[in-house]
């Protein structure tokens, strides 16, 4: 694999990215418009993850430059808070302090890969991570992977069990 085959491909992902901003900067305006009322602190994680996804487009871009583990750390940085977000819906719902604490130790652990992955990629020589370090990578990723899968079949279960019985909406 060559370099081109490479910058192609991350200048093709960063132009997705671009376009998926555009898409979060309409969703959270419409947010703020919509719900001016919701609480200040869920106020904030809406702007915090807009701030990390502007920032990681400016990474993403900046990379195809020259190296950098921006990318890498901003990206960590935005599925910790969005997990630990939802850690913290499956709590509130559950009221169990085991099912949230697992969620938030997944989150936890995957936040652990991530950053060393990420501080890697600035000292330690890429051909050699990709050698001797691929197993940390696969670890944060599976491990991300695992909190996701964690949370999402949370959530599902118990939604569905808090049914109101409410008509569903027709547009």
């Amino acid at each position: 694999m060559n370099i081109t085959h490479i910058l192609g491909g991350s200048f093709l992902g960063n132009l997705l990215n671009a376009l998926c901003l555009g898409v979060l900067t309409v969703q959270t305006s419409s947010y703020y418009r919509a719900f001016p009322n919701d609480r200040r602190p869920v106020k904030l994680v809406v702007a915090v993850l807009w701030t990390l996804e502007a920032f990681q487009l400016a990474c993403g871009t900046q990379s195809l430059y020259w190296e950098s583990s921006m990318v890498q750390i901003n990206a960590v940085c935005a599925s910790v808070t969005v997990q630990t977000f939802f850690a913290h819906r499956v709590y509130s719902l559950s009221a169990n302090l085991y099912l949230g604490a697992l969620v938030q130790v997944l989150v936890m652990v995957q936040f652990g890969f991530g950053a060393a992955y990420g501080i890697m990629l600035n000292t330690v020589n890429i051909k050699v991570i990709f050698k001797e370090y691929r197993w940390v990578a696969m670890s944060w990723m599976t491990t991300q992977a695992i909190a996701d899968i964690v949370i999402a079949t949370s959530l599902c279960l118990l939604l569905r069990h808090r049914r109101t019985g409410s008509q569903k909406c027709v547009y």
